[in-house]
């Protein structure tokens, strides 16, 4: 709880320091706003890398192959890498270029799951006959 509201306080800070900014130097709001979300991201990838451990455990003792554990990480990583782009493009004025990207991200993160699909296919090809 604590570490939430210390982060919610520099996300705070840097918000209100990015309105402060943008009236007289609107350049340095974007790098501001960088430099902030990326030091949120350090602060919570401990705990993210806890958590992944923590379900690919999990899915050890589930006996779920190796393969859909690797596809919902990268799956999850492409998404949350192009919301988080697609964000800082919208908020610096690019709103098409972040529709784009949203796509590329959609794309990207069903790219992994491929594999899966076509295991689930030969499932049920399996079934039919």
């Amino acid at each position: 709880m604590n570490a939430a509201l210390q982060l919610g306080a520099l996300a705070l800070a840097a918000a209100v320091l990015s309105v402060a900014v943008r009236a007289q130097r609107p350049e340095f709001v974007l790098p501001l706003q960088i430099a902030a979300a990326a030091l949120l991201i350090l602060a919570v990838l401990p705990g993210v890398k806890e958590g992944w451990q923590t379900l690919a455990q999990t899915f050890s003792r589930l006996a779920v192959p190796q393969g859909v554990t690797a596809a919902l990480c990268k799956g999850a990583a492409v998404c949350l890498v192009t919301r988080l782009c697609a964000a800082f493009c919208k908020d610096s004025g690019n709103e098409a270029l972040a529709a784009v990207l949203l796509f590329a991200g959609r794309v990207g993160t069903l790219l992994p799951a491929l594999p899966l699909l076509q295991e689930v296919l030969e499932i049920v090809q399996g079934f039919a006959g």
